[in-house]
């Protein structure tokens, strides 16, 4: 446990935004809010159809899992992981976000084994990982081209300057408004720190949140992770 400049900095951000919905109101606010909901609702329409091209795409694939298997320290798996706790202690060494041990200890079922076409341990590992960090950079490449979009139509709305400003009940919802929309802009900001966790500035990121519980329990919250398989 360790207090960070990273979570003071996302502290900072999460009562920023509430104080910006609180001033805006509800009204107002809602339309960064809805922009912001239609890129994620947009993302999960288009993110699968990425997703199994960069998933087929064996090039790829392997390219991952050559980059990421020395990085998260596969190589320093040793001796016997036939039982739940020792695997789950080998887990907890590798050099990867705690949201992606979580899983990876979730998942650790023969089942998921079938699925993946493996049957070793490390195998499994190696395999979820990689399928883990394709399936985060194929949500990044599917953000860039939605938010892109999204902000060009929302760009040219001119409603957002009309709207009344209306009284304390209205700034008590922006607030929350402003709050929820700190989050989802933190969570988007995991999917991007998982993608990218191998490099090494990226993952000094992953090892901040990782040392903060703050963090950490905001990032277990993270519903666009479950929507991913993340």
């Amino acid at each position: 446990m360790c207090f960070n400049l990273l979570e003071l900095l996302v502290f900072l951000f999460l009562i920023t935004m509430l104080v910006r919905g609180y001033n805006k109101g509800l009204l107002k606010i809602s339309i960064s809010l809805i922009a912001l909901l239609s890129s994620v609702i947009a993302l999960n329409l288009i993110n699968p159809y990425l997703r199994k091209q960069l998933q087929e795409n064996t090039k790829i694939n392997q390219f991952v899992l050559t980059t990421i298997y020395e990085k998260i320290g596969l190589q320093n798996i040793h001796g016997s992981t036939e039982t739940d706790m020792k695997r789950s202690m080998a887990i907890d060494e590798l050099n990867v976000p705690v949201m992606m041990k979580d899983i990876l200890k979730k998942n650790d079922d023969r089942t998921v084994y079938e699925k993946l076409g493996v049957y070793t341990f490390s195998d499994y590992i190696a395999s979820y990982v990689t399928q883990m960090i394709v399936n985060a950079i194929s949500y990044v490449g599917s953000f860039v081209f939605v938010w892109l979009v999204l902000g060009i139509l929302f760009k040219g709305n001119k409603l957002l300057g009309k709207l009344p400003v209306l009284g304390g009940l209205n700034k008590k919802f922006g607030a929350l408004a402003g709050f929820a929309m700190g989050l989802i802009i933190y969570w988007i900001l995991c999917i991007f720190i998982i993608a990218f966790s191998t490099i090494k500035p990226i993952g000094s990121l992953a090892g901040l949140i990782d040392c903060s519980p703050f963090l950490v329990f905001l990032s277990r919250l993270n519903p666009i992770a479950f929507f991913l398989m993340l």
